[in-house]
């Protein structure tokens, strides 16, 4: 296990690897309804972290709330920034010089909580994929990848835009069906497109929400294919939700478990297909299969 420490006196984080999420003290409610629990965690540049828990126990909120989709109602998300804001961003830079800060060894993370969407995606480069695939349905799957890529591109022309959109939907076996509108498009490929859309923004932290539900075992493997390459080859640190615990125990370093909102366990596939608690809440007869 990671051996590390958190001194809140003088917000600085001890560790032995690099770390480029730190989570304290999360909590969502809605009403009366706790969706996420206190939890805490962190995550390691490199690693491939897995999380499981039954139905509603919170994965899909955590998920909106390392996004941006929805803010917390307690606690503290801390990631490291990748790119500076610009002039025209005034606001931002303001409201970011004031942030609270977390030292994650030689680095600086960044209270990010209460951000939106669009400023943790292009400033601290966490982009996630959706479980139900929502793409823009009468746009080709260029055109699908090529909005996401529209920022970073802007003063460039519309050749180098075209380009590195195809280069994304070559990356994901797409490349031939580059003119084709998603709303023909079967559900495997459109879990890729969606995969695809997400590599385009060139993230540091990648959240994938259920990247094999609804699919085939040729499917799958070609999802498992990408989530490997995106992660040794590029280095992309990723978060997996997903029930298929075989899968995941084939991708990830550690899982962490959630139930009605808090985190009950966390460790190796190994170290939670054995751990009673697991076992009693979620697991079951399924302990085997990640053994």
């Amino acid at each position: 296990m990671l051996m590390s420490e958190v001194k809140e006196n003088s917000k600085t984080i001890h560790s032995e690897e690099n770390i480029i999420l730190h989570v304290k003290g999360l909590t969502k409610k809605f009403n009366e309804v706790i969706a996420v629990n206190d939890v805490d965690f962190h995550v390691i540049e490199g690693e491939v972290l897995g999380i499981i828990g039954s139905n509603g126990s919170g994965k899909t909120t955590l998920f909106n709330l390392l996004s941006g989709v929805l803010d917390p109602t307690n606690g503290k998300i801390f990631a490291l920034q990748q790119t500076k804001f610009k002039f025209h961003e005034i606001y931002d830079i303001i409201r970011n010089k004031f942030r609270e800060k977390l030292n994650f060894g030689n680095k600086i993370g960044v209270n990010i909580s209460g951000y939106k969407p669009h400023t943790i995606l292009n400033k601290f480069g966490i982009v996630r994929t959706f479980q139900i695939v929502k793409p823009f349905k009468y746009m080709t799957s260029l055109e699908n990848v090529t909005v996401p890529n529209i920022p970073r591109f802007t003063f460039s022309s519309s050749t180098k835009l075209k380009t590195e959109s195809m280069r994304s939907l070559l990356a994901v076996d797409l490349g031939e069906k580059q003119k084709y509108p998603a709303i023909i498009l079967p559900h495997g490929d459109l879990k890729r497109l969606d995969f695809a859309r997400a590599m385009s923004t060139k993230p540091k932290i990648l959240l994938l929400d259920e990247p094999f539900s609804g699919l085939s075992s040729q499917d799958a493997f070609r999802v498992t294919q990408l989530i490997k390459n995106t992660n040794k080859e590029y280095g992309v640190t990723i978060i997996i939700v997903e029930h298929k615990l075989k899968l995941l125990a084939n991708l990830v370093t550690r899982i962490m478990v959630l139930d009605q909102g808090r985190k009950i366990a966390e460790g190796t596939p190994k170290e939670i297909s054995k751990n009673k608690e697991v076992i009693a809440a979620y697991l079951g007869k399924e302990a085997s299969q990640i053994a």
